[in-house]
């Protein structure tokens, strides 16, 4: 097995790679991005591994959205900027019926190194 698949925690990827200092995340609805977010979220060093997932208000409950690629691009690739869209999810039921209602988000980052 190469070392890429073997390596794929945080701590095992950040050996060759700059520490992850502050990260500012804004959470936009679907490709509107303006100053009325829907979220955001900001920490510093390892304090991104509280948001793996983040919630959101949701229809009938909270929406999960998943930011596990979302991170690991970061830790991969370093960038100062980043945009992506993400998809929120919620379960609901109605009338005995399970439902999962999908929303797409437009997520924006700022990150710094150190």
């Amino acid at each position: 097995m190469s070392h890429q698949t073997e390596c794929l925690s945080y701590d095992c990827l950040m050996t060759d790679y700059k520490q992850l200092m502050n990260f500012d995340l804004k959470l936009y609805p679907y490709h509107q991005v303006t100053s009325q977010y829907a979220g955001s979220f900001t920490g510093t060093g390892d304090q991104w591994k509280q948001y793996q997932t983040i919630k959101q208000p949701g229809f009938n409950g909270s929406q999960v959205i998943d930011l596990t690629n979302f991170w690991r691009i970061v830790i991969e690739h370093q960038p100062s900027h980043y945009q992506c869209d993400v998809i929120g999810l919620e379960t609901i039921v109605k009338w005995s019926s399970t439902r999962q209602l999908k929303e797409r988000f437009t997520l924006v980052a700022q990150m710094t190194y150190k």
